[in-house]
């Protein structure tokens, strides 16, 4: 099963640095280093630094109950930029997809790891510097 939250983020220049572990330690037991999916991490800071925008980037989160692998993250996060952003090409989204992995230490949950794809997404169309503003309308419950 996976969980798709959107939210608006507050401070951009630190949640780059979180999403891709700038600012975490890897010697921490229940963390693994995260990956980068889609994007690349300084071309979106550099991007987002001169967006002129009161919210000039977008976050998403799809948290996922099990581990899932790169190539099926790649798919996920392909999949939720074409819905986000619909109608619009690819080369003219800047966006950054990342997979955090996390032990699964709730109640109820089967041990092991789990995944969680978290997405920023610029709020500016690339070609025309115009606003863009990804939406998704629905239900939370992507399984």
């Amino acid at each position: 099963m996976a969980i798709f939250k959107q939210f608006a983020v507050r401070d951009q220049a630190a949640t780059v640095d979180y999403l891709v572990g700038r600012d975490r330690a890897s010697a921490e037991p229940d963390y693994r280093e995260p990956s980068v999916i889609l994007g690349d991490p300084d071309r979106f800071e550099w991007f987002r630094a001169g967006v002129r925008r009161a919210q000039p980037v977008t976050a998403c989160v799809v948290s996922f109950e099990e581990a899932v692998d790169d190539d099926q993250l790649t798919e996920h996060a392909q999949s939720l930029l074409d819905t986000l952003c619909a109608g619009i090409p690819r080369h003219q989204v800047e966006a950054l997809f990342v997979a955090h992995r996390e032990r699964s230490l709730k109640r109820g949950q089967k041990p092991g790891w789990r995944s969680g794809l978290h997405g920023l997404i610029a709020n500016e169309h690339l070609a025309t510097g115009k606003a863009l503003q990804p939406f998704f309308f629905g239900g939370t419950n992507l399984s």
